[in-house]
């Protein structure tokens, strides 16, 4: 899985690690790739970007340097319901950005990201 490799996740980590790991793919059974926002440009989710955020911000889900991430206070269950709201919060700014041709990612860090926290980062990639 690419994004396991984008973050550094090899056999360098210890067994607990390695549990963490399985527990993060094991909760990815039931996901389903879906768009997130609707309009002209979507914003979607697929399998790379809920592991992206579960091993990131999920506290349960946290290895090696991705233990310095926010975690939100929400189940992995939780996450798309969570992702939904953030994005409807932001969701004006974010199809102003698309439409606006931008090629670098929309990102909000701290207090531009409103919530779920003030240190939280809100970033979609644009391809």
């Amino acid at each position: 899985m690419k994004e396991l490799s984008k973050a550094g996740i090899s056999n360098k980590y210890n067994s607990s690690d390695n549990c963490t790991i399985a527990a993060v793919l094991e909760s990815s059974k039931g996901f389903y790739p879906s768009v997130l926002l609707h309009g002209k440009l979507q914003v979607y989710w697929d399998i790379d970007s809920y592991v992206h955020i579960a091993l990131r911000h999920v506290k349960d889900y946290q290895v090696g340097g991705l233990r310095e991430k926010t975690p939100f206070p929400y189940k992995s269950s939780d996450l798309k319901s969570l992702i939904e709201k953030v994005l409807q919060r932001v969701e004006l700014e974010i199809k102003e950005y698309l439409e606006s041709g931008q090629t670098t990612d929309f990102t909000r860090h701290g207090k531009m990201a409103r919530w779920p926290s003030p240190t939280t980062e809100i970033t979609i990639m644009c391809e």
